[in-house]
Parts: C-alpha cells; sequence; structure tokens
C-alpha cells in the first residue's frame, strides 16, 4: 500500500465539496498540489497520510538528464515511443538504485539519492513547497496529516529482525548512527532500548522517527505558519491484536504499519487482520469517524471533540490523546545532521 489515488469522496459539483484524500507518494502528490496556484478552487480540505516531507530542489531539466539512462536503456527520446513499450520493457529498464529504499532502514553515509516525484518543473512548482509557503503560495484549506508510528514495520529490511537480542539491537545502530555522527549513539539507545517493547518494535519506531514523522513534525510546523486554516497532525500508535501483513512481500507484524489508518477509513481491516478482536474495530471506527466528520463539517471530530490543531501531535488507537509539540521521539532527529538529508524523499 505505498501510494492510493486522489479521490473526491462527495459529488464533485462543486470545489467546497471536495475533500483530496492522498496516501503515500500520492500524498506527497497532494503537498505539491497544495502549493500549486493552478489548484487554485479546485477542492475544499486535504487529507493526506505518510506523505514525504522533504523535497527536491531539482529542476525539470535536471531531473531529465537523472533520467536519461533509462530512456538510452529504451532507445526513446519521445513520449510515442515509450508508450509503444511493454510493461516489461520499461522494468527491464529501471536502473538498480530505483528499486532500493533507504527509508526502511536507518540512516548511514552510504546513501544513495533515488529518484524523486515532486520535481521543479516550473508549471506546477515555481520552487519547493516549503518556499512557495514562504511566499503565501499555498491553498487556504484545512488539512489534516497522518503517519503511523512503526511506518517501516511491513519492510522486511533485515530478515532475522523478529529474532534480535538487545545486543543486536544496539550493535546494528551503534554501526549506522556512528557513520553519520559519533555524538548520537549513546542517547538513542538509550531512549530506545525498552524492556517493555522489542527489538523489532524500537527498530521501526526508531526508523520511523528518523525518515518520516519527525520530519513530518517539521512539516506541520510549516504548514500551521501558512495556513489561515486549522491544521492537524495525527499519529496511529495502535498496534493490532494479530498481525497484519498487506501483500505476501510484506512482513506480518503487530505494529503501527504503513497504512493502517487508510486501510482503517475504507473500512478493510478485517481483510488484512485475522480475527479481528473489538479493539481492532474500535480503532477502526475512531480513524473512520475522524475522517468522515472532517469530510462533511472540515474538521476531524471524535463523539464530539475535534482533534487538536496546530502545535499538537494527536495519538490515535483505542482512543485520542492530544499532546503539544514537539513529539518526544524527535529531540534526537529534529537537528541539522539528520533533518532534512535523511528524511523520506518520495
Amino acid at each position: 500500500m505505498s501510494s492510493s489515488l486522489i479521490l473526491c469522496f462527495i459529488p464533485c459539483i462543486n470545489s467546497w465539496e471536495i475533500t483530496v484524500l492522498a496516501h503515500g507518494g500520492s500524498a506527497t502528490a497532494g503537498l505539491a498540489l497544495l502549493s500549486s496556484k493552478k489548484a487554485k478552487g479546485l477542492f475544499s480540505q486535504m487529507w493526506l497520510t505518510a506523505p514525504s516531507a522533504r523535497f527536491s530542489n531539482k529542476s525539470l531539466e535536471q531531473i531529465s538528464t537523472d533520467n536519461a539512462a533509462m530512456l538510452r536503456k529504451l532507445n526513446c527520446d519521445n513520449v510515442s515511443c515509450l508508450y509503444n513499450k511493454t510493461s516489461e520493457e520499461i522494468l527491464a529498464a529501471v536502473p538498480g538504485l530505483w528499486y532500493s529504499d533507504w527509508s526502511t532502514d536507518l540512516p548511514s553515509s552510504e546513501e544513495e539519492q533515488n529518484p524523486v516525484m515532486a520535481v521543479v518543473d516550473g508549471n506546477i512548482l515555481y520552487n519547493t513547497p516549503y518556499n512557495m509557503w514562504k511566499e503565501d503560495d499555498i491553498q487556504q484549506v484545512p488539512v489534516v496529516i497522518g503517519s503511523a508510528a512503526q511506518e517501516s514495520g511491513s519492510s522486511k529490511v533485515l530478515h532475522d529482525l523478529d529474532k534480535w537480542s538487545w545486543t543486536d539491537f544496539s550493535d546494528y545502530v551503534s554501526e549506522k548512527l556512528e557513520s553519520i555522527s559519533d555524538n548520537i549513539t549513546v542517547s538513542a539507545l538509550q531512549f530506545y532500548i525498552q524492556n517493555s517493547s522489542t527489538p523489532l518494535q524500537q527498530f521501526h519506531t526508531m526508523v520511523s522517527d528518523v525518515r518520516t514523522i519527525c520530519p513530518i513534525e517539521r512539516l506541520t510546523e510549516a504548514l500551521s505558519a501558512a495556513l489561515q486554516k486549522d491544521s492537524y497532525w495525527y499519529l496511529i500508535d495502535y498496534k493490532p491484536k494479530h498481525p497484519i501483513q498487506f501483500s505476501n512481500e510484506s512482513a506480518s507484524v503487530k505494529l503501527s504499519v504503513h497504512g493502517l489508518d487508510i486501510a482503517a477509513i475504507f473500512g478493510l481491516l478485517d481483510e488484512y487482520i485475522k480475527p479481528m478482536d473489538p479493539q481492532d474495530t474500535k480503532f477502526q471506527k475512531n480513524i473512520q469517524d475522524l475522517f468522515y466528520s472532517f469530510v462533511s463539517r472540515g474538521r476531524p471530530e471524535l463523539r464530539g471533540e475535534a482533534l487538536m490543531a496546530s502545535n499538537f501531535i494527536n495519538l490515535i488507537g483505542e482512543s485520542v490523546r492530544s499532546r503539544m509539540t514537539p513529539y518526544e521521539n524527535c529531540h534526537l532527529w529534529n537537528n541539522n545532521i539528520f533533518y532534512p538529508s535523511y528524511a523520506k524523499m518520495n
């Protein structure tokens, strides 16, 4: 469930009745839409789950140069040629680097840059969204931004992770982080090693904090400063009572994984969690009530109480708990060593 289409959930007759829902890579595209003057008047509000909060400032020409090797391999120099290629030919020409997903592992100094989705093309975006927002180029609509506590939890980046001891955890974290900074490892281990949890859960919590959640905190700060409407940030910290698995390629885990919220919004958890417990059903109803109240009234509400806006993070599980920002997990990562360099970028 890496991305979902941007959808209209109510009859798209009037722009003030249109809610944009986007997930993953499409949520990143949604942020570009939010920034573009060309989207003015097209929608009334946005609900974006698991976007990337880091953007490239590469131009369309630079991106075209980056993609030239793939075009040469396909022996194509125009769109018509690409249309005539089979899916097998296209996939065979994709550079191996494009298949690497650094965002599911801890950062290291050896990372290479993957291709990017949001491009400063001079048409939709004339600058990065952050810089455009500073110039008041943003659609003045309510926005909800969400993510999950273990965004990377479905990945099989380390196949023996479920067998790790805390010593294994410490050794791996030290190896990765010390390639970037000598000053962070001890503090990170002290914060994340918790005997009430497991190395598996804490590994994915740390990865998700560095790559997704703490960058999103910075994103929501920028949104709050630019928007005259309310903006909301939520974090799914609900762990299913039985393992959830979205595909044969994903891990089966009892974690708050990427896509848990979007599956719950559509009422699909019973297809991926078997059997469903009452707690799973309660979580699903909570996120549905929040989403559909936002669609109908422009405010995400649960039993008449709205999520806290702006300088709050709303933790969603069987109940909703609101905390003032900064989020406690981000004290290690929201600095110029890790952000924005190691944030996920679609």
